[in-house]
């Protein structure tokens, strides 16, 4: 008994060594030791709401003020071809409208807001990255892109030090693009809903609100039970599961109660039917995964009907290079809300 109960403390405590993590050790001491997993910037724990407020603008413009790899060089730009894979955007859902065609045909879209998106980092063919599980692949680049600034008083002093290289505030969302070498993009590009034009197919990506734990009528659509006639308090329960001699189990896959929701899924071949440069809101067709707020990633379609055939934004879209762009860009069958809904002639007598 001493000896199991020996190994048992010398296992627990390797783990807290390894690992970092304390759990089992409050069982078998009396104090438990705490180990630090992150270190936080040493702020005053009594910041009073305007000087964390001063933080976090100050937060925002202090990484702006040294030299930036964008500033020092600018990236060569290549050509367009149609196996070109270009970077995507993260975006904020604002919510759901209604469009409509020039025939009067009702589309529903999702508003998507591209909020303070810029590249973090670039990394070659090839090449890899401590954190992020990548660079295997040699014919293939990738670009880590954050979207929406947050105050460096809730992150880690580790993630906050990734932006500096970047020259752009600390970001709340960080996602991975893969690209082609040709597509390539200096940190601190910022990206804009420009990127995207209407009449492109896109792919997005969120995640689903959760519903918590669900039974089989609101989580697979069961039918469920008859609601009188013989039936006792088994009206919403999904009934066999199996057969007791053969195959004596439960298969594997089985369709039965559980968590509902809160998972990441990828909705393919959206279009995009109108564009807002000013406040960078893309109107896709359709609706797309996670509740309004909720963050999305954006990319060129890979649907093989509904890939790029003409020269995109490439390797995205610079509002300083001259090319200006209406405030509104519509899709060629999309009704404008300014136009006229009914056109006809007066007959003059």
């Amino acid at each position: 008994m001493a000896a199991s109960c020996g190994s048992r403390v010398l296992r627990i405590c390797t783990s807290v060594v390894q690992k970092g993590s304390t759990r089992g050790l409050n069982r078998i001491c009396s104090s438990s030791v705490v180990i630090p997993r992150r270190n936080y910037y040493d702020y005053e724990s009594n910041l009073t709401p305007d000087l964390e407020r001063f933080v976090y603008n100050w937060s925002r413009v202090k990484n702006t003020l040294g030299s930036t790899p964008l500033k020092e060089s600018l990236t060569q730009k290549e050509e367009w071809t149609e196996r070109t894979l270009r970077c995507g955007v993260i975006g904020v859902k604002l919510g759901m409208t209604t469009l409509f065609t020039k025939e009067g045909v009702e589309i529903p879209s999702t508003a998507v807001q591209v909020l303070e998106c810029n590249v973090i980092s670039a990394h070659e063919p090839g090449e890899g990255h401590e954190a992020w599980n990548f660079g295997k692949d040699p014919r293939f680049a990738h670009l880590i892109i954050g979207a929406v600034d947050a105050s460096p008083i809730y992150k880690p002093e580790r993630y906050s030090n990734m932006f500096k290289d970047a020259g752009v505030p600390v970001k709340r969302k960080l996602t991975l693009f893969r690209v082609t070498p040709n597509a390539m993009l200096q940190p601190g590009t910022p990206l804009y809903a420009g990127h995207f034009r209407p009449g492109m197919w896109v792919d997005v990506m969120g995640r689903t609100s959760g519903k918590g734990f669900q039974g089989v009528m609101k989580r697979w659509g069961f039918k469920g039970m008859p609601a009188s006639h013989g039936v006792t308090k088994t009206h919403r329960r999904p009934g066999a599961i199996g057969q007791g001699g053969t195959p004596s189990k439960v298969w594997k896959g089985k369709k039965m109660p559980g968590n509902m929701g809160n998972r990441l899924r990828w909705m393919t071949g959206l279009k995009v039917w109108r564009v807002n440069t000013r406040h960078n809101v893309l109107y896709l067709q359709g609706q797309t995964p996670g509740h309004m707020g909720s963050l999305l990633k954006i990319k060129d379609s890979i649907l093989w009907h509904k890939r790029l055939t003409e020269a995109p934004p490439f390797p995205t879209y610079y509002p300083d290079e001259g090319e200006e762009l209406d405030e509104d860009l519509y899709a060629d069958d999309l009704h404008r809300l300014t136009d006229p809904s009914i056109v006809y002639d007066i007959d003059e007598e």
